[in-house]
Order: structure tokens, then sequence, then C-alpha cells
């Protein structure tokens, strides 16, 4: 469990669950064994996580109906985050989950390049080149598959 963790009443975290610094966990949710949620995400009630969440992201579903609603702006402004620093996390979303048909560790590496100067971006593309084997909570049009089969 990271520092500044939200856990809000009933929120439930089975075995070697990671949770990354000012993350919050809505009232009610369950996330399963393994999973990853990351800094600064929020996993909005009445959710279940069964994939990883990525940093600063917002999630919210039911096991694999689960899916990403987009970046935590709000969260990020209030924390402090740069315009130029929400800017470049945008544009790096965008590249990832943009449905081409390059797979998303490739999109992700790419978006790394492009973004090398801002911290929060690397973040972001290491948490999904870390393990490229780990299924990863996706946008709703596109459902949770697994990282190598991405289109």
């Amino acid at each position: 469990l990271g520092d500044n963790v939200i856990l809000i009443n009933q929120a439930t975290m089975a075995g070697h669950v990671e949770i990354g610094d000012h993350t919050i966990v809505g009232h009610s949710t369950p996330i399963v064994q393994f999973c990853r949620v990351g800094r600064h995400a929020f996993v909005v009630t009445p959710s279940v996580i069964v994939n990883d969440v990525i940093p600063f992201g917002v999630v919210k579903g039911m096991r694999q109906d689960c899916a990403l609603q987009g970046l935590n702006l709000i969260g990020l402004k209030n924390r402090g985050f740069s315009r130029e620093t929400i800017r470049c996390l945008r544009e790096a979303y965008k590249i990832i989950f943009d449905g081409s048909p390059i797979d998303i560790v490739e999109r992700a590496r790419h978006a790394g390049q492009k973004f090398a100067d801002c911290g929060p971006v690397m973040e972001l593309v290491g948490f999904i080149t870390e393990y490229p084997e780990r299924k990863l909570v996706f946008p709703a049009k596109r459902g949770t598959v697994p990282l190598e089969v991405a289109e």
C-alpha cells in the first residue's frame, strides 16, 4: 500500500495487491489477488477490479466490464501537477489507447520516446511495459485484453 491511499469503507484487497501513492478506492470495491493499481488512480464505486489499473487513470465497472474512463484530471490538478504535465499525460494517453493495430506495449514505448522528459508519462509507460504479459483495464470500447494480443 502506497502513501496517502484512501480506501473508502468496505474496499477490500486480496493478497499481493499493489496500490500506488495517492490512490482512491471507492466504497465496497474488491480488488482481486495480484492486481496493481497505479499512483494517483481513482477507482469509482461500484467497481470490481480484476486487471491492473494504470497510474493516473479513473476506472469504473464490474469485473470484465470494468472500463478505463480516462485520466484522473481533477486529482492531478488538486495535487499540483502542472498544466504542461497534464497536457503530456493526455497526449500520451491518446497515443497509448488510440486503438491502432500496433500493440499497446509498442504504443507505450512510442509515447515514452515522444515524452521522455515527462516523469509521469514515463511512469505510465513503465507500468505498461514492465509486465507486458499482464492484463490492463482498457477504455470501454476495447474491453480488457492481454497486453501481448492487443490490437
